[in-house]
């Protein structure tokens, strides 16, 4: 078989789940997978290792979920204290916390610095 021909042949169950595995691994630590297409596992071995990083995954996921939290709370004290400190509204101290952290006016990046969920200073903004 040349190599046209193995890039079009049909993928087999255990290349698609390499494939997942690869994909929830980047999903879960950031890296893909690459080492596990040179590994000889079978396809019920896949099985129990996808569903072994599914529950790693799911483990991440909450822990960076509740660390989101924790900061979009912070976030929201920080900006009550800068408020207390002076700044009079909540806009002024949200022009002093970018300030502050250098992000030019950038909400979302202002956010993912301090670790807030995604498009939090955003929507915490929107309607004032």
């Amino acid at each position: 078989m040349n190599y046209l021909d193995e890039l079009l042949a049909p993928r087999t169950a255990l290349q698609e789940m390499k494939d997942d595995y690869c994909d929830l691994h980047k999903d879960v630590y950031g890296v893909k997978a690459r080492w596990i297409y040179g590994t000889d596992v079978t396809e019920a071995q896949m099985v129990e290792m996808l569903a072994s990083l599914q529950k790693q995954g799911e483990a991440v996921w909450k822990a960076e979920a509740e660390r989101e939290a924790a900061n979009d709370e912070a976030f929201i004290k920080e900006i009550n204290r800068y408020i207390e400190l002076g700044a009079g509204n909540a806009k002024t101290a949200l022009k002093w916390m970018h300030d502050a952290h250098d992000t030019g006016g950038d909400h979302d990046y202002l956010g993912f610095d301090l670790g807030c969920s995604y498009k939090f200073v955003t929507n915490y903004f929107k309607g004032l």
